[in-house]
């Protein structure tokens, strides 16, 4: 009977070393298993990215890529056809972006979630990581002409320094304004997303900002370029009434001739006809010429400018619909001013 009872004692006994091998077998295969990826040592903090994808990136002091780590599956396909280990966390995420869209989890109206979720150098400030992550995620998009909400969260420091782990929770998320054509979109922290908005322009003028529009400037100044706009062979005429009930004018006649030179007439015309055939209508009212005296001199033309010489020292400039205007006459002139415009006859 004892030996039978110490028989079965022993049997028990090989099963259950048996069974305890088994056991720790199993439990080594599976930390094998979950060992895939190994944390550096020497990481000063850490960033998460989530799109789909959802990939960590160990980063150095200096914000450099030290290790990336798939955190589900979709990030696997992702992060095995990146090259940023040891590339600035910027561009890191850029590549984390572009490639994410040719894998197909990026899509118009996507949201991508950008998070330091550990910092473990005190001198490192998540702030800085998370303002020039965001600036290139936005700028990524705006390359890849897609739609997207960039959304950032931070931590403080996090090892052996509670105090500055925001026990509150109080982390603060961007909340930015609408573009103008002066500045891009601004968080109340000084953060900006992005580029400004375009100009509107409407009849030349930004209905926000009131700016010129300069392709409009650009045509005006072409329209009042005498060198391609300077009627030549044509009259350029004025007319003065030279009483306060308007039955005489004066008029004066201004022709540029091709070769340089410029020919001009004075001439008084009332409103009786002395059997003249040169008339002239003023306010409504036919008025005939009775006289007149000419003469003639060289002018000068610039982009801006022309200018008589010889018995005249005047200077005109262009209008955008081709009338000319005085800028500078001879103070001893009886008849110009300066303002004065002469209209195409």
């Amino acid at each position: 009977m004892k030996k039978l009872v110490a028989l079965l004692l022993a049997l028990f006994l090989c099963l259950s070393l048996c069974a305890c091998g088994k056991s720790g077998n199993e439990g080594e295969s599976s930390q094998a298993g979950s060992a895939a990826f190994v944390k550096p040592e020497n990481y000063a903090s850490v960033l998460l990215v989530t799109i789909n994808p959802q990939i960590r990136l160990y980063l150095d002091k200096d914000s450099n890529v030290l290790a990336v780590e798939p955190v589900n599956d979709d990030a696997k396909a992702v992060v095995q056809k990146l090259d940023i280990k040891n590339k600035k966390v910027d561009a890191a995420v850029k590549s984390i972006i572009t490639v994410s869209k040719d894998e197909g989890f990026v899509k118009e109206g996507v949201t991508v979630s950008i998070k330091v979720s550990e910092v473990k150098d005190k001198e490192i400030s998540a702030d800085t990581i998370t303002d020039l992550v965001e600036k290139s995620a936005n700028e990524t998009f705006t390359e890849l002409k897609i739609t997207a909400e960039v959304k950032t969260e931070k931590v403080g420091f996090t090892q052996s320094d509670p105090v500055n782990s925001d026990p509150d929770n109080s982390q603060h998320h961007h909340d930015f304004s609408k573009a103008t054509c002066t500045e891009p979109a601004k968080c109340a922290c000084g953060v900006t997303r992005g580029e400004p908005a375009p100009h509107n322009y409407v009849s030349g003028v930004c209905t926000m900002c009131k700016k010129a529009d300069p392709d409009a400037l650009a045509a005006e100044k072409e329209k009042k370029n005498p060198l391609k706009n300077l009627k030549k062979g044509k009259e350029y005429y004025i007319l003065k009434p030279d009483n306060a009930e308007e039955t005489m004018l004066t008029a004066i006649f201004i022709t540029f001739n091709t070769d340089g030179s410029y020919e001009y007439m004075q001439a008084p015309f009332g409103l009786e006809d002395f059997g003249e055939e040169e008339t002239i209508v003023y306010k409504g009212k036919t008025y005939y010429i009775c006289g007149g005296l000419g003469g003639g001199g060289r002018y000068t033309l610039t982009t801006e400018t022309i200018t008589l010489a010889d018995s005249y020292d005047m200077v005109f400039t262009m209008t955008t619909d081709g009338k000319l205007v005085v800028q500078k006459t001879d103070p001893t002139s009886e008849f110009f001013k300066v303002g004065d415009t002469l209209s195409l006859r």
